[in-house]
C-alpha cells in the first residue's frame, strides 16, 4: 500500500505536471474584455489547487490625464479577475510596479546627444516600452504554473495565458 504504480518496464510513474513561467507583455483594456468573454464558459470549473498558478511581477504603464492612478489600479485588478475566479493567486497591489508615462518622458528628454552608451540603451528601452497612441494602460506580468496536469482550472489558465501571449502585438 502507498506505493507508486509502476509502468510496464518497472519504472515509477510520476504525476505529470504543468511547470512553466509565461511572460505577458503589454496587455490592454481590449485584452481584458477578450479575457472576460473567453473565460466566461470556464467559470464552472473547480478552482485550481492552491498556489498552482501565480500571477506576479505585475508592472503597468498608464497615461496620466486620461486615466487616474486609482482607475489604473482597478483596471489591472479587473484584468486578472478571471484568473482569480479560476483559482490563481495574484500578488497584492502593494507589490505592483507603476510606471508613469510622464515621468519616463521627462527621463527621455533629459537624455541628450552626449548620453553615455548605457544611458542611450536605457533610452532606447524606454522608447520601445512607451504606450502606443490610443492606449491608456499596458500591463506586464509573469504567470507561473506548478500544477498537476489533471487540474482543469490550471490547464484552462495555461491555455488563456498562451492565448493572451498570442494576442500580443
Amino acid at each position: 500500500m502507498g506505493r507508486s504504480s509502476t509502468g510496464s518496464r518497472g519504472q515509477v510513474t510520476r504525476q505529470r505536471r504543468i511547470t512553466q513561467d509565461l511572460v505577458l507583455e503589454r496587455l490592454t483594456l481590449v485584452d481584458s474584455d477578450w479575457l472576460l468573454r473567453t473565460s466566461a464558459g470556464m467559470m464552472n470549473l473547480k478552482p485550481a489547487a492552491h498556489d498552482a498558478v501565480l500571477v506576479h511581477k505585475i508592472a503597468f504603464r498608464y497615461r496620466p490625464g486620461r486615466m487616474g492612478i486609482a482607475d489604473a489600479l482597478d483596471a489591472v485588478e479587473n484584468l486578472f479577475e478571471p484568473f482569480v475566479a479560476l483559482g490563481a493567486t495574484v500578488e497584492p497591489r502593494d507589490d505592483w510596479e507603476i510606471v508613469d508615462e510622464e515621468d519616463e518622458a521627462g527621463a527621455l528628454a533629459a537624455l541628450g546627444p552626449s548620453a553615455s552608451f548605457a544611458e542611450a540603451m536605457r533610452g532606447a528601452m524606454l522608447r520601445q516600452r512607451r504606450l502606443a497612441d490610443g492606449v491608456d494602460l499596458a500591463v506586464d506580468a509573469v504567470v507561473s504554473f506548478d500544477a498537476e496536469a489533471g487540474d482543469l482550472a490550471a490547464a484552462a489558465l495555461h491555455w488563456l495565458t498562451l492565448a493572451l501571449r498570442a494576442r500580443e502585438r
